[in-house]
């Protein structure tokens, strides 16, 4: 479904499956230059530094912490998508660590239901999401000479609407997050190399200074992770309002907003593909513009 090579900045080639029940699984292989599969790994499981190139995370919080030598994680997201009729959207994920004898890291992360979540009735809760990547060191694709680090990721969520039209979202917005994450990784490896060496682990890395902490209901801890120690500085300085979970704002906007917002949408995207034509963006296009009329308002914001 997408396949690009930027020498010396990126080689990104994504596939996608229908799973039974008509849900879609994404497979994608990224080589980044001048980067450890280390340096890779540490700046994806760092939830401080990620809204640097993912700003649909707009909070984030760690809610239980786990062995620091696995990356041993429950964390929250709110994440906002680029779409107004589309509600914020709530996870809670685990995430764990893995080292191969072959020199791999290996990151699993899954959504789960966690004692400390937030009831938040403008949230939608993600309820099915999965996301692992496998990150190997290889040659440099092209003849550098410096290190490179090849990542195979397996990613599902469900976003709760219409199937097609998350399908359009992910295949016009993967390459804009893909040119953005890439764009970052130098900046992040040139910060940890300040610190450790490119081969070693980073002893300050995101989660580190924390001891294991078992779960227990927000109400044991007064308002969220930043209050009890279980967010990172660095967390803490990139979340809104400090850390704190109560710092969150949901977008405004009802439900007749919504549905007039998705009529909206469905028309200017046909009459985009009508400019168009009837080459490959023209077929993009009216795909779109029938996922946005065939959407049911009601399945975009519940």
């Amino acid at each position: 479904m997408f396949d690009k090579d930027v020498p010396g900045f990126v080689k990104y080639t994504a596939w996608r499956r229908t799973l039974p029940g008509g849900k879609t699984e994404y497979k994608s292989v990224t080589t980044a230059p001048d980067v450890t599969p280390q340096e890779f790994m540490d700046m994806y499981l760092d939830d401080g530094f990620r809204r640097n190139w993912d700003g649909m995370v707009i909070h984030h919080e760690v809610l239980e912490h786990g062995n620091f030598a696995e990356r041993q994680q429950v964390v929250r997201w709110i994440r906002r998508f680029p779409f107004a009729f589309l509600s914020d959207r709530e996870y809670s994920i685990a995430r764990r660590l893995f080292r191969g004898a072959d020199g791999s890291l290996t990151a699993c992360t899954k959504s789960v239901v966690h004692p400390r979540e937030y009831k938040n009735s403008s949230l939608v809760r993600m309820d099915v999401y999965w996301s692992h990547w496998r990150s190997v060191a290889v040659d440099c694709p092209w003849g550098s000479g410096k290190p490179a680090t090849q990542t195979t990721l397996l990613h599902h969520e469900q976003f709760k609407i219409p199937e097609r039209l998350a399908r359009f979202a992910v295949t016009h917005g993967m390459w804009g997050f893909v040119r953005k994450l890439s764009s970052t990784v130098p900046q992040y490896a040139e910060a940890r190399r300040r610190r450790c060496h490119p081969l070693k682990e980073d002893a300050d890395a995101y989660g580190a200074g924390f001891a294991p902490n078992p779960p227990h209901r927000h109400g044991a801890a007064a308002g969220g992770a930043a209050d009890d120690g279980t967010c990172s500085a660095a967390a803490a300085a990139d979340s809104p309002g400090g850390g704190r979970a109560d710092a969150y704002r949901p977008r405004g906007g009802g439900l007749r907003t919504k549905a007039a917002l998705l009529l909206i949408g469905g028309v200017a995207l046909a009459a985009g593909a009508g400019r168009v034509g009837g080459g490959r963006r023209g077929r993009r296009a009216a795909l779109g513009a029938t996922a946005f009329a065939e959407a049911d308002p009601a399945e975009c914001v519940e």
